[in-house]
């Protein structure tokens, strides 16, 4: 029996890769959203988020690992934390934090529902209800705007 060619292991927190998986990321959120899969849809949208927001942070520091930011290298978002999107946001810098954080703008309120819904992810990942369509149709709907906000900003569209 011939032994199993061995694939080079992937570096997932390269910017290109944190790009490439944001928007399958979406891809599933949608898809998850046509099947009636409402926790899902809300758990692979807030991941389309996180990694648009890693990769936009390595851009913005001329990074192309996000182990070599300086929110990661300051230990903010190692582990567990690297999931929390309200510290990935504060890291994203001023055209980001303008942008979102603007009381009056449906950037500020797609944010503001992005992280509240998503964070903690344990309520998502290890629920047990299928959650309710209004509140997934609505936080893709958030996730969809932010996506591309921060893809814009990347040259990525």
């Amino acid at each position: 029996m011939a032994s199993a060619i061995p694939m080079p292991l992937l570096n997932t927190y390269h910017r290109r890769i944190q790009v490439g998986a944001s928007r399958r990321r979406l891809e599933d959120a949608r898809a998850c959203l046509e099947k009636g899969r409402w926790i899902a849809a809300i758990y692979l949208g807030g991941y389309a988020v996180e990694c648009a927001l890693k990769a936009y942070i390595c851009l913005q520091e001329g990074k192309d690992d996000f182990r070599e930011t300086q929110v990661y290298q300051q230990g903010a978002v190692v582990g567990r934390a690297g999931h929390n999107l309200q510290t990935l946001y504060n890291a994203a810098g001023a055209p980001v934090l303008r942008s979102m954080f603007n009381p009056h703008g449906e950037f500020h309120r797609a944010r503001q529902l992005v992280v509240k819904t998503w964070y903690p992810q344990d309520n998502l990942r290890y629920s047990h209800r299928s959650g309710k369509r209004a509140e997934a149709e609505a936080f893709v709907r958030a996730v969809e705007m932010l996506h591309g906000f921060l893809l814009e900003l990347q040259g990525e569209r």
